[in-house]
């Protein structure tokens, strides 16, 4: 059940996880992205077929290509593939992964104080909408 395109599979009750996803449609230059809630049933499923029970939801997870991207990587792995200047983020992948991820930590246990949940939801129009999963 694996997409040929990556998945972004993001907390789908988090207010900055929720912009992340509006920004990466944004930037994204191939279109590349599809994306999944971690709490739907699709992720789990996702998850399972790569022998992975799922992460917490405070984690974003990227499938691609049979390999699953965590945490900073995963957030590197996104920036590398959006438009000129965001895809510069790929380059992070230079600082050493414990000093990545506990930047990555510090973000995800703040993020619901950072960015508070909006009460509506960017609606995504057609186009948008068939690269949700779930």
């Amino acid at each position: 059940m694996q997409p040929e395109n990556p998945v972004i599979l993001y907390d789908g009750e988090c207010g900055l996880c929720s912009r992340v996803v509006q920004f990466v449609l944004r930037y994204d230059r191939a279109g590349q992205f599809l994306f999944c809630s971690l709490q739907s049933e699709t992720a789990r499923k996702l998850l399972k077929d790569k022998g992975d029970p799922g992460p917490d939801s405070d984690t974003i997870v990227v499938l691609s290509k049979g390999q699953v991207y965590v945490r900073s990587r995963a957030a590197i792995y996104i920036a590398a593939g959006l438009r000129f200047p965001w895809s510069l983020g790929g380059a992070l992948i230079v600082i050493p992964e414990p000093l990545r991820d506990l930047c990555y930590r510090f973000i995800s246990r703040h993020r619901r104080k950072i960015v508070q949940k909006s009460a509506s939801c960017a609606i995504p129009d057609a186009s948008m909408r068939s690269r949700f999963l779930g």
